[in-house]
């Protein structure tokens, strides 16, 4: 039997050396910036020669608050499906309020043209230009230089880089590739700054169930984007449940938020929702055709005014020693930081809530997830933008250094107050 006295020293002893145990099982994990995650956020953007320009388009993108859209260039006198003078003056307005243009080039163009819109939507409009869309998919019938997919897209981002780059205004404009990979040829990188795809689901999926975001990203770097960055210049879910895709309101809701993160967690630098108002694709827009936000919209509005950390990138991000466990692998998270120095826990079930056989919603079950601290923060505020908007669901002050969450299949994001 051992005497009381050693018993207590013995457990003295051990203190130090259980906790420097548990400190080392938590190793602080590298976060990423809010701001670099909001600049992240991009909407597809038809333009309009008629009023709802004013009355619908551009009240409602002031209130999403995302800066970043992508739009077709038009040439001043090509009048099909809209007037296109107008619809570039717009896009300058639009510049001039702020908004960053991703400029998507058409192959009913001679390149002279195409350099003369782009000079003509600088300094303020004009971000970066995009080859042609889908031109795998038949897309204005493409064909350049006598040639359809897959040389002729290579063949024009070829051209296209010759003509920028030869242009003293538009040398310096970064430049994406037509939409599309094919194992027609393996890279295209010298005549491109990012590589670009677009990413959908069948069935209401996720974009990591069945890999499909693994495979995509795969796919670009075994061809023609082997160390390129990528970008997709569109991705999302159509809310009408008899169109293409189909799924509901509520899917498109839970899913939208999901892909912004999902992509962003996964390195791609910015992702594209399609769209904001689609008059040929109503299921997929944020908006009603009307105007009226869909519940997608709010929730997306929702979630990128918590993660708002201003109008430019200050600090370097730091570390914040946590863990997380979960019983299922779908339990994805992304740690962000704004310059104020609190951190916010981005946490989410990625899966789908369609059912493709009944045509109906899924009721997933949320899934408790246990968030450790390797120090107790002095507060940790909860948010769910898709059901409470910017409201806080919950506040705990000096909380216990572990936590755990009910983690819906939408995002749970954590304040998290050093």
């Amino acid at each position: 039997m051992i005497p009381l006295r050693k018993t207590l020293l013995l457990g003295i002893l051990c203190l130090p050396f259980l906790t420097n145990t548990h400190a080392a099982e938590i190793k602080p994990v590298q976060a990423r910036s809010a701001f670099d995650f909001v600049d992240s956020m991009g909407v597809c953007l038809r333009i309009f020669d008629d009023a709802s320009h004013d009355t619908i388009v551009r009240p409602r993108l002031a209130e999403l608050g995302i800066k970043h859209i992508r739009a077709a260039l038009k040439k001043p006198g090509d009048n099909h499906r809209g007037n296109g003078q107008i619809e570039m003056d717009r896009l300058k307005q639009l510049g001039k309020e702020g908004y960053k243009i991703t400029g998507i080039w058409s192959c009913w163009y001679s390149m002279n043209d195409l350099v003369k819109i782009s000079e003509s939507l600088l300094p303020d409009a004009l971000y970066q230009v995009e080859g042609p869309n889908e031109p795998w998919n038949g897309h204005e019938n493409f064909k350049w230089e006598g040639k359809k997919w897959p040389e002729g897209p290579a063949l024009y981002m070829e051209d296209m880089h010759a003509a920028l780059r030869a242009n003293e205004k538009t040398r310096k404009l970064p430049i994406l590739s037509f939409s599309g990979t094919t194992s027609a040829y393996k890279s295209i990188e010298q005549w491109i700054d990012f590589g670009n795809e677009h990413i959908y689901t069948d069935n209401g999926d996720s974009l990591t169930e069945k890999g499909h975001l693994d495979k995509l990203i795969a796919r670009c770097r075994a061809t023609q984007y082997p160390t390129k960055p990528l970008q997709f210049t569109e991705a999302g879910y159509c809310s009408d449940p008899k169109a293409f895709r189909g799924t509901s309101p509520e899917v498109q809701a839970s899913g939208v938020p999901r892909i912004y993160l999902e992509t962003f967690r996964q390195g791609i630098v910015r992702t594209f929702i399609y769209g904001f108002l689609m008059t040929d694709d109503p299921g997929f827009s944020l908006l009603q055709p009307d105007g009226t936000p869909k519940p997608a919209f709010k929730a997306v509005q929702a979630m990128r005014a918590i993660l708002d950390d201003g109008p430019t990138q200050k600090k370097t991000p730091g570390t914040l020693p946590f863990s997380i466990e979960s019983k299922v692998s779908s339990v994805h998270h992304l740690l962000l930081q704004k310059n104020d120095g609190d951190f916010y826990l981005c946490i989410w079930n990625d899966i789908g809530s369609w059912d493709p056989k009944t045509k109906k919603n899924r009721k997933n079950a949320d899934q408790p997830v246990k968030v450790s601290f390797g120090k107790t923060p002095a507060k940790v505020v909860e948010y769910l933008p898709l059901t409470n908007g910017t409201s806080a669901v919950n506040t705990r002050e000096a909380p216990d250094k572990e936590i755990t969450f009910e983690v819906p299949d939408h995002p749970l994001i954590l304040k998290i107050t050093p």
